[in-house]
């Protein structure tokens, strides 16, 4: 099959076969694609723009500048620093070797950052977009994006649209922007926002660091040590495994610890803090508790010992200076209330007593306080 040779010099401006616009030489060549033209560029730093049809458009070792015009085009950049641009259409982007930047502007695209650093923009459309290798900058821009970072640090921006953001490895910063979106952190220890939206956010492993911003939110620390914060709204915050931090900030939120010795603080509206584990290493203390707006949730398949719904009133008592080595001051509750160093005890079917949690001192607690779910 013949091929057409540009013979354009270094650095000129030629019009190609075609439509397409050259500087420097290169081939025009046949493609796997079947009627859709292939250009490969030159070792030199070449600039190349595509036309309204679809294309497809190689770099080679130069720092080149490539631009996919109206069609739905294929390019790569290749070894050197290219600056490369998908234009109309639903393209598919690939950075190559170096530092490069990746637009792919309207449409939905395809985008990959390959080894190096780069910058990704999604721009308009429905993207895919994946950083690879490097410590990557990405703005998924508007539309309905799914954004992977990849192997190392990376900055990755949902900006508008419902957006999946997954940090993968290494330590990551996520924002979700506008929208309703799911975010990711992965390996390594992440900062992850959720921004503006009611969006679903995961830690992943890790320290990490989690936010959910304006929205009803779902925020999980997930493994490690985290700071987990619920933001406005009405959020619902785990902290998972480690021992965590969670605030609800604003809001009428729900509150896990999860496993772990974790600080739970409600902040303004009327929280619900909820336990699910026993025993002196799943021990959360409560920093805020207000008897008269918030609740305690127990999980009925732990305290299996109460009556599932609100807690009756015999259940509970209030015992300054309870000590569970001599729990006849108790009687037969099952919830024990110590006033004066805040401790809520658990007290089972067999007459075993755990420690629950530190729930506050001197508070007027009282069996409307407590829910079995």
């Amino acid at each position: 099959m013949s091929q057409i040779v540009i013979p354009s010099p270094p650095h000129s401006t030629a019009d190609g076969c075609g439509g397409l616009i050259i500087t420097g030489s290169g081939e025009l060549r046949p493609t796997t694609r079947p009627g859709i033209p292939r250009l490969n560029l030159t070792p030199l730093d070449d600039i190349a723009y595509g036309t309204n049809q679809d294309e497809e458009l190689a770099a080679l070792e130069g720092n080149d500048l490539v631009g996919g015009g109206g069609g739905s085009d294929v390019i790569q950049g290749n070894q050197g620093q290219d600056t490369l641009s998908g234009g109309e259409g639903d393209d598919t982007v690939m950075g190559g070797k170096s530092n490069d930047i990746v637009d792919g502007n309207a449409g939905s695209d395809v985008l990959y950052g390959d080894r190096g650093n780069d910058i990704l923009s999604g721009g308009d459309g429905n993207d895919y977009i994946e950083g690879n290798q490097g410590h990557d900058y990405v703005r998924a821009g508007a539309g309905n994006d799914t954004v992977f970072g990849g192997k190392c640090d990376d900055v990755l921006y949902g900006d508008e649209g419902d957006d999946i953001i997954y940090g993968d490895r290494g330590n990551d910063f996520l924002d979700g922007g506008k929208g309703n979106d799911t975010l990711f952190g992965g390996k390594g220890h992440d900062v992850v926002v959720g921004g503006k939206g009611n969006d679903s956010i995961f830690g992943g492993k890790g320290d990490d660091w989690v936010f959910g911003g304006a929205g009803d939110d779902f925020v999980s620390g997930n493994l490690g040590n985290d700071t987990v914060r619920g933001g406005d709204g009405n959020d619902i915050l785990f902290g998972g495994k480690g021992n965590d931090l969670v605030m609800g900030d604003a809001g009428n939120d729900i509150l896990s610890g999860d496993r772990g010795n974790d600080t739970l603080t409600g902040g303004a509206g009327a929280d619900t803090f909820r336990f699910e584990f026993l025993g002196i290493d799943n021990m959360d203390t409560l920093t805020d508790f207000n008897p008269t707006e918030d609740k305690i949730q127990l999980d009925k398949a732990v305290f299996n010992a109460l009556i599932p719904g609100n807690l009756t009133g015999n259940q509970f008592i209030t015992v300054p200076n309870f000590n569970p080595n001599a729990p006849g001051a108790a009687g037969a509750a099952n919830l024990i209330y110590n006033p004066v160093d805040g401790s809520l005890y658990y007290r089972n079917q067999n007459g075993q007593i755990s420690i629950v949690a530190q729930v506050g001192n001197n508070l007027n607690l009282g069996s409307n306080n407590f829910e079995i779910i």
